[in-house]
């Protein structure tokens, strides 16, 4: 508020202290000036413009770092709708209520790493042999050949003799096992991503705009003499009371992805009352005796980072545009 009472009475100051020179300048001493009309008009103004950003932030801050880098100012717009008060030929001061937008334009390149798991099996199956032999003994019944003899001890003939003896018993036993192992190897494919996103934060703003109004060349209207031209130019400075709206901001949680986010006028880190110093230098052609439009480039400066102090971040936009508007005195 200091810097719009500080403005505001320069501004009246101006006022005061340039209308009696302008007045003595504009009209001989021999000569009357014609006398003033329509000393009070009512323009309609509108201005799209470019803005033009820098910021100031602590160097830890990932987001910021890549913002101070990739930042820049994109389209906007003033629109104000101006009470005038003609002090004389040249002189008039003017206040009047408007909107304004600011907007940035950041691009971000995103780094997004996927991975897939897949699981490789190799089966080997082995199979192995074991051969057992185990026996027993039973009783088995047999012959054996007996030779047949005579008194005299001659062999005169066999016979087979039943005998019982103890014979053993042999078993072969083969044993076979197989056994299959798996082997699971993972295998993991990672892939990154490489994206370009393009954020649009913006900032809109009530506005109050206040300012002196220097008409430059010949100073006789042409609604007062019909042979002054319709064309002239003039030259206004001023300032803007500026309340801010709300708007989006760009944010991160994992300083990898990022996003825009609402806010509103008391819920962000946003100042919530700034001032703009505004010029512009028009083009003015009078299409009737009381309406006239008019061209104007315009330069606004910010005083104060659109930021509070506490957030230590400094961002003072700068925007200039054409200005058309439309002026209707009565």
């Amino acid at each position: 508020m200091r810097y719009a009472s500080m403005i505001f009475t320069l501004l009246l100051l101006l006022a005061v202290g340039i209308a009696p020179k302008a007045a003595a300048r504009t009209a001989p001493s021999d000569t009357p000036a014609p006398p003033l009309r329509n000393r009070w008009s009512v323009a309609l103004a509108f201005a799209p413009e470019r803005s033009f950003l820098s910021l100031k932030a602590p160097a830890d801050d990932s987001l910021l770092f890549l913002r101070r880098a990739h930042e820049q100012g994109r389209g906007g717009y003033n629109a104000n709708l101006l009470a005038e008060y003609r002090l004389n030929q040249r002189l008039s001061v003017g206040v009047g209520v408007g909107v304004a937008s600011v907007g940035a334009e950041l691009r971000l390149a995103e780094v997004r790493t996927s991975s897939t798991t897949r699981f490789d099996t190799v089966r080997t199956t082995t199979t192995s042999t074991t051969q057992i032999n185990p026996y027993s003994i039973r009783s088995v019944r047999d012959s054996v050949l007996t030779p047949i003899v005579n008194f005299d001890n001659q062999i005169i003939g066999f016979s087979y003799l039943p005998i019982t003896r103890q014979d053993t018993v042999w078993t072969t036993i083969f044993s076979t096992a197989t056994v299959t192992t798996a082997t699971v190897t993972p295998i993991v494919t990672t892939r990154q991503e490489r994206t370009a996103r393009l954020l649009k934060p913006n900032y809109r703003f009530l506005t109050v705009p206040v300012l002196l109004r220097y008409r430059l060349g010949r100073a006789t209207d042409w609604t007062a003499s019909p042979t002054a031209p319709r064309w002239w130019a003039d030259v206004a400075v001023g300032a803007q009371l500026q309340f801010f709206l709300g708007g989006t901001q760009a944010t991160t949680t994992d300083g990898r992805t990022y996003r825009t986010e609402r806010v509103g006028p008391r819920g962000g880190p946003f100042r919530p009352l700034n001032v703009a110093l505004t010029g512009a230098l028009a083009l003015n052609y009078a299409l009737t005796e009381r309406l006239s439009a008019s061209v104007a480039p315009t330069l606004r400066y910010q005083l104060e980072s659109v930021y509070k102090t506490n957030t230590n971040l400094s961002q003072k936009p700068v925007a200039t545009g054409v200005q058309l508007g439309l002026k209707l005195a009565f």
